[in-house]
């Protein structure tokens, strides 16, 4: 693994958010604790998701390797190879191409809403630029933020996050694919996640 896919997931398990047991629960930086729902932010603001829903889940599931976790579990499209080096990232990277996806996944992780769980990915993570917070999105019965943008060398980055039972989960797909492959790879993958 190059050092370069390395330290993408090393960022990104410093994301999750446990790495914030410093700040303030109550969302005192700017962040409504209770807006974090969805459908309880206005059209356009980029903080909230808006009333949308989405269908991401919807895809026919990804059949490559296994990734699981005392938390979940979900599969990686065939074609990836899985790198479980980094304790709180673990990786997943295309043999035949450059994409990447990174499953961040840390244990007694405090329930914080999604709007602050949003604020500490923008403060903390590698996005360049503007971050589009798309509409949520439910997994296996949980709402997950779905952000959408760049980071330094990559044009295209889509992370979900969430927190359920204590465990916080980030998963993050950086894609250099075109449009349609990149919808069919994150589908496929979010629709083998399940938690345990």
């Amino acid at each position: 693994m190059t050092p370069a896919r390395r330290i993408a997931g090393v960022v990104l398990a410093l994301t999750l958010p446990a790495s914030a047991c410093s700040l303030d629960p109550s969302g005192a930086a700017g962040a409504d604790p209770g807006s974090a729902q969805a459908g309880s932010g206005s059209p356009g603001d980029d903080d909230s998701p808006g009333s949308r829903s989405s269908r991401l889940t919807t895809a026919p599931p990804a059949t490559g390797p296994l990734v699981e976790t005392a938390a979940f579990r979900l599969r990686v499209p065939a074609g990836y190879t899985v790198d479980r080096s980094v304790t709180l990232s673990i990786g997943a990277y295309d043999d035949a191409g450059p994409d990447m996806i990174f499953i961040g996944n840390r244990e007694n992780t405090p329930d914080l809403p999604l709007n602050e769980q949003v604020r500490i990915s923008r403060d903390v993570g590698l996005w360049v630029g503007a971050v589009r917070r798309l509409p949520d999105v439910t997994i296996d019965g949980v709402t997950f933020y779905h952000l959408m943008g760049h980071e330094t060398g990559i044009e295209h980055v889509e992370e979900l996050g969430a927190v359920h039972g204590g465990a916080g989960v980030r998963i993050s797909f950086n894609l250099f694919s075109a449009a349609r492959q990149r919808r069919e790879v994150l589908r496929s993958v979010l629709a083998t996640f399940e938690w345990r």
